[in-house]
């Protein structure tokens, strides 16, 4: 089961599942760690679809947990890139993590390229049912491409792939970054970003 939560300051959706005594976070923004804690657990995996502040502004509170993140290390530490020089963030220290990569995630999650939003911004399948898309799709709209590293042909490109994944999975649960979440055929009726591609 996918739990969503909205953050306290932007309204970026954090989404937590749990399963046994491992507690997957993605994009885990302000007021994670104390929702957290009511839904117990042991071992923690954070995954961000991608470094703005607002999906990365708690990520300093689970030090030591297991990280995944696509986006250059200079990028997710740079107060300019992630934005977070206009918000009071923790300082991150990603050394305290255990970095992941694509081939040590845990079973039943599948990485995404969809750079455009930011250079590394990723989408993640889970168990080939849910998708969470970050901030490079939402339910009726698309990521901007006017913040640092944004690029407007990248997140066309990944736009297209993403469009072909949801025409081939009409009942995939998609969990944007903000936003509802809708299952995938309603998002190919209602978002008209993805009517020309």
């Amino acid at each position: 089961m996918v739990i969503r939560f909205l953050s306290d300051l932007f309204g970026e959706n954090t989404y937590i599942i749990k399963k046994g005594l491992d507690v997957f976070v993605i994009d885990p923004g302000k007021g994670t760690f104390e929702r957290i804690k009511k839904h117990g657990g042991k071992n923690f995996w954070i995954l961000l679809t991608h470094s703005h502040v607002d999906h990365i502004f708690e990520l300093s509170y689970f030090a030591k947990a297991n990280l995944f993140f696509n986006e250059s290390v200079d990028f997710v530490n740079n107060p300019r890139s992630n934005l977070s020089l206009y918000f009071p963030m923790k300082p991150l220290e990603l050394d305290s993590f255990n970095i992941l990569n694509e081939k040590n995630l845990l079973d039943g999650f599948e990485v995404i390229k969809t750079p455009g939003h930011t250079p590394g911004s990723v989408c993640f399948l889970y168990m080939k049912k849910y998708l969470f898309t970050g901030d490079t799709l939402f339910s009726d709209s698309i990521g901007r491409t006017d913040l640092p590293g944004g690029s407007e042909e990248k997140l066309l490109e990944s736009l297209k792939l993403l469009k072909g994944l949801l025409e081939k999975n009409p009942e995939l649960e998609v969990f944007p970054g903000h936003g509802s979440p809708a299952k995938a055929v309603n998002i190919l009726r209602q978002n008209p970003y993805l009517k020309g591609l």
